[in-house]
């Protein structure tokens, strides 16, 4: 299979994508195959526009295409993929996800349906809800934690499960919570402050990525951190409080 690199490209992300890996180490073996098959001397240092042929081989096969890949599948794609990594890395912009078409008078029901799917892909006991050992698996992609990360992102899930646990009625994230977490995600902020609270004009229906993600990033106790926390309270308690 031919393969054009395109910009921001590496081999990793080349692995990563056009093969069927299941480790990181299987994804290397993939780049050594590919830098064999390409007489590449440097794995770190491959050009825009180049042609690379891609080889097909015994162990690792190209993924089929699943027609049948939901909202879901697709926003787990947008979350981890390493394209979108690769891009942050560089500074570049990255495409919205468009969880639903904008309908501002169904748009907190949509949402929580959209969370409510998401939900049921790692709910394990099938309650609806997340537990903690459930949401620890949705957060690393069903992949688990690696060893020597462990304790670190151990603390980082612990203290995003209380974060997303907002009626602390019970020790799960059920899909009203996390819509709450997704509205906060969809707002645009700078349009929000700029208009005195205007939530019509600040939310689309998609999620911004660098939005999305900076949610693990925020130190408890700063201005910002608590701004979100009210937000995502004042939604959950205005469309979804019993």
């Amino acid at each position: 299979m031919n393969y054009t690199i395109a910009r921001g490209d590496n081999l990793w992300n080349i692995a990563k994508n056009n093969y069927d890996c299941k480790s990181n180490a299987e994804i290397m073996q993939v780049i050594n195959e590919i830098a064999k098959e390409n007489d590449i001397k440097n794995i770190n240092m491959i050009n825009e526009g180049a042609e690379l042929n891609l080889p097909e081989t015994e162990r690792f096969l190209f993924p089929t295409v699943d027609e049948n890949k939901t909202r879901v599948d697709e926003f787990d794609d947008w979350t981890n993929g390493e394209e979108n990594y690769q891009a942050v890395i560089a500074g570049e912009e990255i495409e919205e996800f468009q969880m639903f078409d904008l309908d501002l008078s169904t748009y907190s029901t949509d949402l929580k349906e959209f969370a409510q799917e998401y939900i049921d892909k790692y709910d394990e006991d099938g309650d609806g809800s997340w537990n903690i050992q459930e949401f620890k698996n949705m957060a690393s992609a069903g992949a688990g934690i690696e060893e020597e990360y462990k304790d670190e992102y151990e603390t980082l899930y612990n203290q995003l499960f209380e974060d997303l646990n907002i009626d602390e009625k019970a020790e799960a994230i059920s899909a009203a919570e996390f819509a709450s977490f997704l509205y906060t995600a969809d707002v645009d902020w700078d349009n929000f402050h700029e208009t005195g609270g205007d939530v019509a004009s600040s939310i689309d229906g998609k999620l911004d990525y660098m939005n999305y993600q900076s949610f693990s990033s925020l130190e408890p106790g700063t201005e910002q951190y608590d701004n979100l926390q009210y937000q995502k309270k004042a939604f959950f308690d205005n469309f979804y409080a019993a």
